[in-house]
């Protein structure tokens, strides 16, 4: 439900704004728009699963899977030179999640040592946190568009929107703060917004199946 009172001169350019950011920012969106292109790359992506183990032979393959990431799966596509492509295999692998740590040493050391991670397991990993870089960069993109980053009021008004939206569900300690005191949180406090819209409208789509059709 939208808040009716007029607290603030900025409330209309506030309440639009979350709008606005909140189609932007739906997960649906998101995972067709974004994580979907990086999941076909990762699917249809082929390499010689009988070659020797080495490491060689897995940052070739790394790099490969990286270009075709690039080049048909990022929002804006980018031709990698294989020197670029390599770094940025580097790169991810230092967010890498092993079995017992993490980081590029951990993804070799999982590779070589456990039978149950080979390098499918690992470039899938590679995928997810391309899929989750992206959706980050999407997200601040659509925040940074949207309010000055300067605008003090705007973001207070904001923030004095989303607390009322949210206010159900804020904690006691976040209730007895000043809307300047919580204005800076304006993005968490957006996002849960947007979270909470996501769940509310999945668990009307399950108690009413056929709403839409």
């Amino acid at each position: 439900m939208k808040p009716t009172s007029t607290k603030s001169p900025y409330r209309k350019q506030a309440i639009q704004a979350i709008e606005k950011m909140a189609r932007l920012l739906d997960d649906e969106w998101i995972h067709h728009e974004i994580e979907t292109p990086v999941d076909r790359v990762l699917e249809a992506f082929r390499f010689d699963t009988q070659a020797p183990l080495s490491i060689t032979h897995f940052h070739e393959v790394a790099a490969g899977f990286v270009l075709q990431v690039f080049r048909h799966a990022k929002r804006l596509r980018q031709e990698l030179t294989e020197p670029e492509a390599r770094g940025e295999v580097m790169r991810l692998l230092e967010r890498y999640e092993g079995v017992a740590a993490s980081g590029y040493e951990a993804s070799v050391c999982d590779l070589t040592q456990n039978i149950q991670i080979g390098i499918r397991e690992i470039l899938t990993q590679m995928a997810a946190t391309i899929k989750m870089e992206e959706r980050e960069k999407h997200v601040a993109w659509v925040m940074d568009r949207a309010v000055d980053p300067s605008d003090w009021c705007l973001k207070c008004a904001l923030t004095e929107v989303l607390v009322e939206y949210l206010r159900p569900y804020l904690s006691s300690a976040l209730e007895e703060k000043t809307i300047p005191q919580l204005a800076s949180a304006w993005r968490d406090l957006l996002l849960t917004h947007i979270r909470v819209q996501n769940v509310s409208r999945h668990l009307e789509s399950k108690q009413n199946p056929n709403a839409g059709g």
